[in-house]
């Protein structure tokens, strides 16, 4: 099991600016141990002290005490508005003095660098109304996340189509369908190593837990989940590996027990810590698909007894499942049973079908990258033989 300072470290690896600076303020604000939150502390604030932003650098030094309970985001409103002023008159005198636009990009990042995030949304704003070049989506819903404002973020990153920017604010929204459906880019984004907002520890995870909360696994092959492996295992993350494995052989406890043992780590990360009770919920009304769909008839005292879950709290997540159609069946209030309606084979059938069809178009899109990979390193080969070539050549002239 991680210590407090290992997981912290895992959370941060790779994590660049400034989705790194808003990840450090969580962890000072929710770690235990006053020597970890000391050390995250002091990081910041020698950054800050640097850049002359001593209003954060006393934000800082207050968050760092357990007592703290001021704004969880600090801001400068009055210099907010001094800059923007600023701003709007360079955007008005800029084509008259210098006879071209402002490029406001490039503003944009040095106030992202300086820790004026709300000064760099509206520079990027204002870059593309003056220049129509990019629209800056993944920078724009960064800097809201840093600002706090999900919602925002969360609209930003799906016009990015950004996969990773995507999993991980659906996941902090309960979206977990959505994670799973980016499963094998974010593996392609872990593979090559360029994670941007989240730690390759992190993306394993949310993975993980949002297969755990809505895959529908079957017993035949399947290739993500064989892939998926081979990164936990590449990662050492043994417990993540296991949890999978034994959800898929109907060993459903000791999954339930492995994500409730998760709670700490969990309230470390900014984008699992908003949802792991949804994913705790989620999590068990998987396993009751997944339990029930072999019974044309079980009564719920049986659910009951065998996943050690209440009786009442297993009617309310059928009542739930069955309106969403996620289960074929209906329940019998008088004999507390819960009765499958013939069809729900067909279903299952028909979506086995579909599952095995996709996983061939994963299969053959995944060899096809590896296919672009060994061309474009034949290639580079082939240039170095030639400049080897030439230089022989120029050797013996």
């Amino acid at each position: 099991m991680l210590n407090e300072e290992n997981i912290v470290d895992n959370l941060l690896n790779g994590v660049k600016h400034p989705i790194s600076w808003r990840y450090i303020i969580h962890l000072i604000a929710n770690v235990e141990s006053d020597e970890v939150r000391s050390k995250l502390a002091d990081q910041i604030k020698k950054k800050l002290s640097i850049l002359g932003r001593n209003g954060f650098v006393s934000y800082v030094e207050k968050l760092s005490k357990k007592n703290y309970d001021g704004p969880a985001i600090y801001r400068d409103f009055t210099e907010e508005n001094y800059i923007e002023q600023r701003s709007i008159l360079i955007e008005k005198i800029g084509l008259r003095i210098l006879g071209s636009q402002t490029d406001f990009s490039v503003t944009a990042a040095a106030q992202t660098d300086h820790f004026y995030f709300w000064n760099a949304i509206q520079s990027y704003k204002r870059d593309y109304q003056l220049n129509k070049r990019s629209k800056f989506y993944i920078q724009r819903a960064c800097l809201y996340i840093c600002l706090d404002e999900w919602t925002k973020a969360y609209n930003l990153a799906l016009k990015s189509k950004d996969p990773e920017l995507i999993s991980v604010i659906s996941f902090s929204f309960g979206d977990f369908a959505q994670v799973i459906n980016n499963t094998n880019s974010l593996l392609k984004i872990i593979r090559q190593r360029k994670t941007k907002i989240a730690s390759i520890f992190e993306l394993l995870y949310i993975i993980t837990l949002s297969i755990l909360c809505s895959y529908e696994f079957l017993p035949d092959e399947d290739t993500l989940l064989d892939n998926l492996f081979l990164f936990l295992q590449e990662q050492n993350l043994h417990s993540a590996k296991s949890a999978i494995k034994n959800f898929k052989d109907h060993k459903f406890l000791f999954a339930i027990n492995w994500v409730n043992s998760l709670e700490n780590l969990t309230s470390l990360s900014i984008y699992m810590c908003f949802s792991f009770q949804n994913v705790q919920e989620a999590v068990i009304a998987n396993v009751i698909i997944h339990f029930c769909y072999p019974y044309k008839s079980i009564s719920l005292s049986k659910i009951s007894s065998i996943l050690n879950l209440e009786e009442v709290q297993i009617e309310e997540i059928l009542q739930n499942l069955c309106l969403e159609n996620k289960l074929s069946c209906k329940i019998d209030y008088v004999e507390k049973t819960l009765e499958k309606i013939p069809n729900m084979k067909i279903h299952y059938n028909r979506r086995k079908v579909l599952r095995r069809s996709k996983m061939c178009l994963i299969k053959f899109q995944e060899l096809l990258w590896i296919l672009n990979i060994q061309r474009s390193e034949a290639k580079s080969n082939t240039n170095q033989g030639g400049l080897d070539f030439i230089v022989a050549e120029s050797q013996t002239i």
